[in-house]
């Protein structure tokens, strides 16, 4: 939807069952939907990504970085700031393993997508590790509280300009390829000066 960006839309949900048999029924049950305007961009996977997870079979989309132990994707998020003089940008991970430990990367650029773990990884070029830190619940943030600001710890110049954001992750052993890791989707950020 990031194409959008900017304009008033309307979202709608079809259900269409092709065929005439046995259409009396509720159609679908949809819940927990939320719209979020974020400042970077998930830029890989995507939505129209035919999976290529080690994990699943090609047809299966993602909504994040490819499934993990839980059966979910892991899906990083953005909020805040993406000024480097007012940063105040915050990335949240959902749907990793309960205690799971990740480690915020960035990246000058984006690559092709390859296999890395149990998931995919599609960022390149130099990157600089942001810091670990042990998911709750299965949810992380970065930069934890008391910690410098993205843009200073990612020595973003203040200039500003663009960088690639995935978080990799321990998982368990036991499933799929049995790599114990897997990374979330990849974020672009354009910062501002």
């Amino acid at each position: 939807m990031s194409a959008y960006r900017g304009s008033q839309i309307r979202v709608a949900i079809g259900f269409d069952t092709v065929d005439e048999l046995f259409n009396d029924g509720l159609g679908c049950f949809i819940d927990d939907v939320r719209i979020v305007a974020e400042p970077g961009e998930s830029v890989c996977p995507t939505s129209s990504f035919a999976s290529g997870c080690p994990c699943l079979p090609d047809y299966v989309p993602v909504a994040g970085g490819c499934r993990n132990s839980t059966s979910q994707s892991g899906v990083m998020q953005s909020g805040g700031s993406i000024s480097v003089a007012t940063d105040s940008l915050q990335f949240r991970v959902e749907h990793v393993p309960p205690n799971a430990v990740g480690l915020l990367s960035q990246s000058t650029s984006s690559g092709t997508p390859i296999l890395f773990g149990d998931g995919i990884t599609c960022t390149g070029g130099p990157s600089l590790r942001l810091g670990t830190v042990q998911a709750s619940n299965g949810v992380a943030t970065w930069p934890p509280p008391g910690s410098p600001p993205i843009s200073q710890r990612g020595q973003i110049p203040p200039g500003g300009g663009t960088r690639y954001y995935a978080v990799f992750y321990r998982d368990v052993v036991t499933y799929c390829a049995q790599a114990s890791y897997n990374v979330t989707n990849t974020q672009r950020i354009q910062w501002s000066p």
